[in-house]
């Protein structure tokens, strides 16, 4: 009933190839009791339809209807010329076709052309285009059975060019369209389609990507590129974003324990470039990163983590901190952001107190979390005297990697499966000699382009006494971290315990959210399913959250490059980010290969194209992963 239901029409709709006006009947009667203009249209003229006896029953019943409009010789693929600017609410085209032997090319062409000039004629974020089609036509997974890439329309892929997203699918129940017959069976308007176990597809304008620059405009524009990737607060003040809900309602669950926010510090309190060697010596131990990016932040700008080792350094207080931080460890995808929103929590003491006291502290606070601010996400799972670790994410984890090597003519290769990040896979030192001053491939290049030369950098947890941290997961999703505070850290302090809210994952399993892209989405689609809430109303926006871009087709592309002693891999996943508009849904590490006769080694990474909330076509994949290359190449990356 999604086409005849009267709810989803307001003021007209647009229907077109209804070679003989039957499913405008269907509509008319549905709607007889709405002030809905309806403007039904053929392709075909008045003349050919003069000896189409049921045609013309139809445009007769049809002139007993108020609001009721019909054109014909209107051709799908050129509305304008017809109508010029007029808007609709909705544009309906079922069954579409060429006429004569079915044929996949020429019928991708005529949706992408009819999408084109559709889209000119619904309202954005308030109109839509529905598309019925034969079963398997469509090319999604919803058909049933689905056809093979090469044997079917791809609709989504289709729409994609005119900027549409596919927003919903119904399955088109011909028992309901009593009056309706399908025409244009082979060019014959007495002949229709099998319409059984046919789908409608609902489209909607998307949000469109910034127009993709080529290399000289990336680069004269980089500093503005920068400011609205890595504001400083991220998605914090950003009001009717669930980010900025969840820390609101945080700050409140903290305040009743009386530690309280400190985020909104005065600028003398920032660390400015003189006061970064004022750092006590224990600070330079923990090995802080302070610039987790080459250019985002200014020099007098602290990372997260240094900020809570810094407050705690400085002062014997509870507090509150919120912030981001910035990692390039793994690649941006839709589990990952580099872009993270953290929340830290401290409670000090300036007396004494026993270390089963603060567990049970720290515990009782974590049983409250769950009930207060975590009652609505299912399948929670703790975890408790979790060793510190340096390196967050299991997604590095090498156990995961499946790899295969072949000796070749001129070196070997080595092709992995399910590995995110090269850093992960366990690729290492060969000297047989450390002693030789020739060393291998590894120690001469991998080693610094993995990162393995660096020390393990700090992270919140590293605060915290490993036999006392407890952990809270939702799925494989990390929420929560807390435990007593490891002071040998901090002489100030006497005891106490912390905790650490990861922000971003909270929020997806709050509001089942799928993908971490969504929460940086401009769609305002998104915004109106996640209305401003008071803190106190925070748990109505718990449920379950309805994505408005159904399956989103993806694109493939690979990327290879000799490693040189400059590059690192990390610098590869900053420049995907910055270049791809949060485009990249995967980037798995595919291959490595040493050429044993040059004394080289390369790698090869394969990226995955799809995006979560805007219309995303092949050709503005190329476009952007062109402009990757051409940034690579611009840092020194030699390409294959």
């Amino acid at each position: 009933m999604a086409l005849l239901d009267p709810k989803s029409y307001t003021d007209s709709v647009l229907v077109v190839g209804d070679g003989n006006f039957s499913f405008t009947v269907c509509l008319a009667s549905a709607l007889s009791k709405t002030s809905v203009k309806i403007v039904a249209t053929s392709f075909d003229s008045r003349t050919a339809l003069a000896s189409n006896e049921f045609a013309l029953e139809n445009i007769e019943k049809l002139s007993a209807f108020e609001n009721i409009e019909i054109l014909h010789e209107v051709d799908a693929t050129d509305l304008r010329r017809k109508f010029g600017s007029r808007k609709f609410d909705r544009v309906i085209f079922n069954f579409p076709h060429t006429g004569g032997k079915s044929n996949i090319a020429k019928s991708r062409d005529l949706l992408e052309r009819f999408f084109a000039s559709a889209a000119h004629h619904v309202e954005r974020f308030e109109g839509d285009i529905c598309v019925s089609l034969c079963q398997g036509q469509g090319g999604t997974p919803l058909d049933n059975p689905r056809r093979e890439l090469g044997n079917s329309w791809q609709v989504v892929c289709r729409a994609a060019k005119a900027g549409l997203i596919l927003n919903a699918v119904y399955p088109f129940k011909s028992e309901e369209y009593t009056a309706y017959r399908s025409a244009g069976f082979r060019g014959q308007l007495g002949k229709g389609f099998h319409t059984i176990n046919g789908l409608t597809h609902v489209f909607v304008h998307g949000v469109p990507l910034e127009p993709i620059p080529d290399l000289q405009s990336f680069i004269s524009n980089y500093s503005s590129i920068l400011d609205s990737l890595y504001a400083v607060d991220g998605l914090i003040t950003f009001l009717n974003n669930p980010v900025c809900n969840l820390v609101n309602k945080l700050r409140k669950f903290f305040g009743s324990y009386n530690i309280f926010d400190m985020t909104i510090w005065s600028a003398q309190d920032c660390c400015q470039p003189d006061d970064v060697s004022n750092l006590s010596e224990e600070a330079k131990k923990l090995n802080v990163k302070e610039k987790a990016t080459r250019m985002a932040f200014k020099d007098s700008e602290m990372s997260f983590t240094t900020r809570v080792i810094t407050k705690l350094q400085e002062e014997c207080c509870s507090f509150v901190l919120s912030g981001t931080e910035i990692d390039f460890c793994l690649p941006p995808s839709s589990q990952t952001h580099p872009v993270s929103h953290k929340m830290v929590a401290v409670q000090t003491f300036t007396e004494p107190i026993t270390s089963s006291k603060l567990q049970s502290d720290v515990n009782s606070v974590l049983e409250v979390f769950i009930e207060d601010i975590c009652s609505s996400v299912k399948d929670l799972k703790r975890e408790s005297g979790c060793r510190g670790v340096t390196q967050k994410n299991s997604l590095t984890k090498s156990s995961s990697a499946e790899s295969e090597t072949s000796q070749l003519k001129n070196g070997v290769q080595t092709r992995f499966q399910h590995v995110r990040c090269a850093s992960g896979t366990g690729i290492g030192c060969h000297c047989r000699n450390q002693d030789d001053p020739k060393k291998c491939i590894y120690c001469r290049m991998e080693k610094h382009y993995l990162g393995h030369d660096n020390s393990p950098q700090l992270c919140i947890n590293n605060l915290i006494q490993p036999s006392t941290m407890t952990k809270l997961y939702h799925k494989d999703m990390l929420l929560v971290s807390c435990g007593i505070l490891d002071v040998s850290k901090f002489p100030k302090v006497c005891c106490g315990w912390l905790v650490e809210v990861s922000i971003d994952n909270l929020t997806l399993a709050l509001c089942n959210i799928p993908d971490i892209r969504l929460l940086w989405s401009k769609d305002p689609r998104f915004q109106e399913q996640i209305l401003r809430h008071e803190v106190d109303e925070f748990f109505n926006f718990g449920k379950a959250f309805v994505p408005f871009s159904l399956l989103p087709p993806s694109y493939i592309h690979d990327i290879s490059f000799w490693i040189t002693e400059q590059m690192t891999e990390q610098q590869f996943f900053q420049d995907i980010y910055e270049t791809t508009q949060g485009s990249v849904c995967d980037v798995w590490f595919v291959e490595r290969y040493h050429d044993a006769e040059q004394d080289k080694v390369s790698y090869n990474y394969r990226m995955v194209y799809s995006s979560c909330d805007r219309p995303l076509s092949h050709i503005e994949t190329v476009k952007m992963q062109n402009l990757l290359r051409r940034k690579l190449l611009d840092c020194d990356f030699p390409l294959k």
